[in-house]
C-alpha cells in the first residue's frame, strides 16, 4: 500500500489572508511555524480587507498526494466601501470572511462608526436588522461625505458585543449589495487589576506595589506596556497606572488603576527628656527650668514638632507638678507625643513675726485685765496662709500672771514656721524691779480695773519697774 506523503508548508498568496485548519481549529498560516501538513489539511483565502474588497478565484485548497493545487485567487476592490471606524481598534480578518472588532474595556474607546461609502450618482444605504436605533447610542446618520463620494453612517456609542451581525453596504436601488459580518468581542478576558490601598514600608515613605497584567484576547497580538510596572515602588500620594497595548493596528488604553500609597506611620520622637525635680527660687514661687529639646523624625520627610504646658520665653514653672508634651505631627495627621513632669517643690517655710511681749499693771494689786495684741505679720512664696494662735485668748479677762500667746503657720507645701509672746498681768505693788530671767523689753502698761474710770496709760520700763 503507497504511503500517502505530507505537503510542505504553501506558498504565501499577496494580498490575501490564509488560514489553515489543525484539527478543529483554523488559524492564520503566518501564526504557526508548521512546515509539514497532513495530506487532506485544507487552507482557505479570505481578502485582508472584507469591506473593501471581494474574493475572485478559488475559495480554499486542500493538500493532496504531498502536493498543494496550484492557486489562482486574488482580491478586488469594490465600489461598496464598508469601513469601521476608529482605525486603531484591533480587528481580525476570520476564515469564513468575517470581521472581529475587538472592544477595549475603556468607555469612550469604544465608540464605532461603521461607514457605507459609493460613488456618485449612486446613493449609498446601510442595512442592518439586528440593532434597534436607540438615542444617544445607536445612531444612523443621514448621507454625509463630498460630491463625489456620498456616506451612510451607523454611530454605536459604545458597541456592545450584541451589535454583532451583518451589515451590508449598498445603494438605494439595492442594485449590488456588500455584506460585511462583524463581530464584537471584549478585548479584556481577564480584567484589569483593581485600585490599590497599600502603607508604606516601615520607616520608607515607598512601598513595593504588585499587580497582574490583563489578560487580551486570544485571537489579539498585542504588546502590552504600562506607565509603571508591577513591582516598582510607589511614594505616598494616589498614582494612576495606565496599561496599553499595542497592536498592528496602533495604540490604546486598556485599563487603568489607582495606586494609593498611604502613610499610618508615627513620627518618631528621640530623646525625650525625663521628669525633672527642683526647688523654688528664694523667696518666688516658681523656679526657671531649662532641658534639651526632644528631636524628631518621619518617613514622610515632614515633621513639626510643639511644645505644650510651658512657656518657650522663660520656662518659669510654678510650684507643684507640670505635664510638659511634646506633639510631633507630619503632613498627613499622624501624631506621637511624649510626655514628661517637671516638680517645682516648696521648701521655704513662711515667715512669722510675733509681736512684742508686754506687761500690764492693774490700778490695785487685786483685780483682773483684758489683753490685746496686734496681728502677727506673716508672709510666704507660695502665697496666703493663715495662722493659728492658740495660749491666752484676746479679748478675755485674765487675773495677774504671765500668759502666754502662741503663733503656728503651715504652708500648702507642709512648711511651718512658729512665734509667741507674753503678756504679764502684775498689781500695782507687786512688782517693784523686773525679776531675773524676765525680758527686759516688756512694755509696761498701768490699767484700772477695780476702778474702771481711772486712766490707763502705759509706762515703759527700764532697768526696773517704777510706779507712776
Amino acid at each position: 500500500m503507497e504511503t500517502l506523503k505530507n505537503c510542505s508548508r504553501p506558498p504565501q498568496i499577496e494580498g490575501v489572508a490564509q488560514f489553515i485548519q489543525i484539527g478543529e481549529k483554523w488559524i492564520e498560516l503566518n501564526e504557526t511555524e508548521q512546515e509539514s501538513f497532513e495530506v487532506g489539511t485544507t487552507v482557505s483565502f479570505q481578502c485582508q480587507s472584507p469591506g473593501l474588497e471581494v474574493l475572485e478565484g478559488m475559495p480554499d485548497i486542500t493538500c493532496s498526494s504531498g502536493q498543494w493545487p496550484e492557486v489562482h485567487t486574488s482580491c478586488l476592490g469594490v465600489e461598496e466601501k464598508l469601513t469601521i471606524t476608529p482605525v486603531n481598534l484591533p480587528r481580525k480578518v476570520q476564515h469564513d470572511g468575517s470581521i472581529t472588532v475587538f472592544l477595549p474595556p475603556m468607555t469612550l474607546d469604544r465608540n464605532v462608526t461603521i461607514t457605507c461609502q459609493l460613488r456618485r450618482p449612486r446613493e449609498p444605504d446601510l442595512l442592518f436588522t439586528h440593532i434597534q436605533q436607540e438615542e444617544g447610542r445607536a445612531v444612523a446618520l443621514p448621507e454625509r461625505g463630498d460630491s463625489i463620494h456620498p456616506k451612510k453612517y451607523l454611530t454605536l456609542s459604545p458597541a456592545n458585543e450584541s451589535d454583532s451581525g451583518e451589515f451590508d453596504c449598498t445603494d438605494m436601488d439595492r442594485t449590488n449589495q456588500h455584506p460585511v459580518t462583524i463581530q464584537f468581542e471584549n478585548l479584556l478576558v481577564e480584567g484589569c487589576p483593581v485600585n490599590v490601598t497599600k502603607q508604606t514600608d516601615q520607616g520608607m515613605n515607598d512601598t513595593e506595589v504588585c499587580w497582574d497584567l490583563p489578560i487580551l484576547h486570544a485571537d489579539v497580538i498585542a504588546e502590552i506596556t504600562a506607565n509603571f510596572n508591577s513591582g516598582d515602588r510607589f511614594q505616598i500620594g494616589v498614582s494612576t497606572v495606565t496599561i496599553t497595548a499595542a497592536t498592528g493596528s496602533g495604540t490604546f488604553d486598556v485599563c487603568t488603576f489607582h495606586v494609593n500609597i498611604v502613610d499610618k506611620e508615627l513620627p518618631r520622637i528621640e530623646g525625650c527628656p525625663g521628669n525633672i525635680l527642683t526647688n523654688a527660687e528664694p523667696s518666688q514661687n516658681f523656679a526657671h527650668v531649662t532641658w534639651g529639646e526632644p528631636i524628631v523624625n518621619d518617613n514622610s520627610g515632614e515633621v513639626f514638632i510643639t511644645g505644650m504646658n510651658f512657656t518657650e520665653d522663660d520656662n518659669a514653672f510654678l510650684i507643684g507638678e507640670t505635664i510638659v508634651t511634646y506633639e510631633a505631627r507630619d503632613r498627613y495627621e499622624n501624631v506621637n507625643t511624649c510626655n514628661f513632669t517637671v516638680t517645682v517643690r516648696d521648701v521655704e517655710p513662711p515667715r512669722l513675726q510675733c509681736p512684742e511681749s508686754q506687761r500690764v499693771v492693774l490700778a490695785t494689786d487685786e483685780g483682773t485685765a483684758i489683753i490685746d495684741w496686734p496681728n502677727p505679720n506673716v508672709t510666704d512664696n507660695s502665697g496666703y496662709v493663715n495662722p493659728q494662735q492658740s495660749g491666752a485668748d484676746r479679748g478675755r479677762n485674765y487675773p495677774p500672771g504671765i500668759h502666754t500667746i502662741n503663733y503656728t503657720v503651715q504652708d500648702g507645701n507642709g512648711n511651718t514656721a512658729k512665734c509667741s509672746f507674753i503678756v504679764e498681768i502684775v498689781g500695782k505693788n507687786m512688782m517693784t524691779r523686773i525679776q531675773p530671767g524676765m525680758d527686759p523689753g516688756l512694755k509696761t502698761r498701768r490699767e484700772a480695773v477695780i476702778r474702771p474710770l481711772e486712766m490707763t496709760h502705759d509706762v515703759e520700763v527700764g532697768g526696773g519697774w517704777v510706779s507712776p
